[in-house]
């Protein structure tokens, strides 16, 4: 027997120990799920009454230690918040559970943006596909709330509730000549007057440009809204328009238009659920009739899915603002741009997917991206390594609320990108800014003296802005436009010299950009999976589960990147670029879009 066959022979016999604790395994689980449903087999349950309320960010953070369990942080104010990864997976046990009738969810104090109501929104579409009724109860209602709920099957009011279903409304305001009362400009380097981030600060009123960009958007958003309530309610876009133009109106009103079902309290409500019975069909009915989850949990039945243990999928998070250095995630956010919040540091991110890359059962990955951009070098930083590991894996980029400028930098090596139609993104640009305070100093009495050795010393740290830094800034920006093009073009395989049209610094919504063929399709983060599952040639069908992991930092340590089979690929570009605009990232080039906030 040859060296090669022994070696072959070897590992079959060290993977049968494997497969048989593996399929040991799956039929205790299966013999478990059995012993529980036969148990609950008579146990009935009418609706599952959910909140849906607070944020909903799209992952779980990572999970707490041992410590963090039993010592409470004092700056955390309350239990985190529940998330479209935990909703997911209760909607998927309502969906397998036979013993439920229907969900209640009762919208309060919801605060998501039109990219999370539509994945909340396809959420009640599983449901209702899976033969379980839903019902949405509010007490006001807005027009994005209308959108969520219009997808149930009744939606219930109380009579003194709010319906303020008054359409879109977005407002920027321009402090330059207030600034200017103080004595600071600021200077105001950008790609295109598309590319407004700081147009707000250097700016008196709102540029044709921006005005335009603004208005595409609210049509587009306005668009997607009132198609989706028509739908759901069974009328036309048209009739939905002239109701929105007529508002806000009176509950009774909303009802008679169409927008509502029934006008009940909370207490009310199981009346018109169920038929009123007598006392000795009381007794025979074990049905429970609402309950909460907690509750619910424990009785639903279940439905066993074989588990696929050969590959699993990888999940990488960014979200916020893109800085150099480790990823922040402060308990309280502050009210500080960049600094005041979460942001993705790249130093994490590319550990982060180095990690992933390690696994040795990788099968693809998904790269969630919620972020309005931020860095050029960090960006460019993070998608070196995301077109690194696409060279071994899938990578399919799932894109959040907004996913634009350096966002979209990040995503672009992807081999899929996918948002919903409502997210924010392309912003494909650069800007950069700085303040000129020399006449606030001179009000303030504030006299400096500069030394310098070299020309361009204090070129970004002078109270003061002189033609040539102007140039030298401006330049800066120009080839780190370039390089973002020659990512694009490279990437989503479109014609460099076309691109000026789509790029600019202009912002789309998903739809948009999918038209622009700069995404490839729509979906929440379940269809984000089952691409990935595609594209790795994992199994697709419902009825087989692959392991999805989310990665979080278990150590502060450097990841190494794998070395390339061949090492002649390792002195290659990432987008085989010209080596004219392969310089250095530096000074103040931002990937960022300007900063646009529908009111829902």
């Amino acid at each position: 027997m040859s060296e090669q066959k022994q070696d072959s022979l070897g590992k079959r016999l060290l993977k049968m120990p494997a497969k048989g604790f593996r399929s040991l395994g799956q039929s205790f689980s299966r013999g478990r799920i059995r012993f529980y449903n036969f148990r609950k087999r008579n146990k009935k349950i009418g609706y599952v009454r959910i909140p849906l309320s607070g944020p909903f960010p799209e992952r779980e953070g990572p999970p707490k230690s041992f410590v963090q369990n039993f010592i409470p942080n004092p700056l955390e104010q309350g239990p985190p918040p529940v998330s479209m990864q935990l909703h997911n997976a209760r909607i998927n046990r309502m969906v397998d559970a036979k013993n439920l009738k229907g969900v209640i969810f009762a919208l309060d104090g919801l605060g998501v943006s039109f990219p999370r109501l539509q994945s909340l929104r396809k959420g009640i579409e599983r449901l209702k596909a899976a033969d379980k009724e839903v019902i949405v109860t509010l007490k006001s209602m807005s027009i994005g709330q209308l959108y969520l709920a219009s997808a149930a099957d009744k939606i219930i009011m109380p009579p003194t509730g709010s319906v303020d279903v008054v359409g879109l409304y977005s407002q920027t305001m321009f402090f330059k000549d207030a600034l200017a009362e103080v004595g600071v400009e600021f200077a105001n380097f950008q790609i295109s007057p598309y590319k407004s981030a700081v147009d707000s600060l250097s700016k008196s009123e709102a540029s044709p440009e921006f005005q335009e960009q603004v208005n595409w958007l609210l049509d587009e958003n306005y668009d997607l809204l009132t198609a989706g309530i028509a739908e759901g309610r069974g009328l036309t876009q048209e009739q939905v328009q002239k109701i929105i133009d007529g508002g806000p109106h009176t509950v009774p009103e909303a009802k008679q238009f169409g927008l509502i079902d029934e006008v009940a309290y909370d207490d009310e409500i199981e009346h018109l659920l169920f038929e009123p019975q007598t006392d000795e069909e009381k007794a025979k009915d074990k049905t429970v009739r609402i309950t909460d989850w907690e509750t619910a949990s424990k009785q639903l039945l279940r439905k066993w899915r074989k588990v696929n243990a050969e590959k699993i999928i990888a999940v990488v998070s960014l979200e916020g603002p893109i800085v150099m250095g480790e990823s922040q995630n402060p308990p309280v956010e502050l009210p500080i741009p960049i600094v005041g919040g979460q942001n993705a540091g790249d130093v994490t991110l590319v550990r982060h997917i180095r990690m992933a890359e390690q696994l040795p059962n990788l099968g693809a990955l998904v790269f969630y991206v919620n972020s309005p951009g931020g860095s050029a070098l960090s960006s460019d930083l993070i998608a070196r390594e995301i077109d690194r590991l696409g060279k071994k894996v899938p990578v399919v980029a799932y894109m959040g609320d907004v996913a634009a400028s350096g966002g979209y930098y990040v995503s672009a090596p992807a081999k899929h990108i996918m948002t919903q139609s409502g997210t924010i993104t392309g912003s494909i640009g650069v800007v950069g800014a700085i303040p000129i305070i020399t006449e606030l100093l001179g009000k303030l009495k504030i006299n400096y003296h500069e030394f310098k050795r070299g020309e361009s010393a204090g070129l970004l740290g002078s109270p003061e802005m002189t033609d040539s830094a102007r140039k030298k800034i401006m330049e800066g920006i120009l080839d780190v436009y370039k390089t973002f093009k020659w990512l694009v073009a490279e990437n989503r395989d479109i014609p460099y010299e076309e691109l000026d049209e789509i790029c600019m610094g202009r912002v789309w919504t998903g739809r948009q950009a999918q038209g622009h063929k700069l995404t490839d399709s729509h979906g929440d983060f379940i269809d984000a999976l089952n691409k990935a599952k595609e594209l790795a040639d994992l199994p697709t069908d419902p009825e087989i589960l692959v392991p999805v992991v989310n990665i979080h930092d278990n150590k502060k340590a450097y990841e190494f990147a794998p070395a390339y089979p061949n090492p002649a690929e390792a002195f290659n570009t990432v987008f085989n670029l010209p080596e004219m605009l392969r310089k250095r990232f530096s000074g103040p080039q931002m990937l960022m879009p300007f900063d646009f906030k529908i009111r829902l």
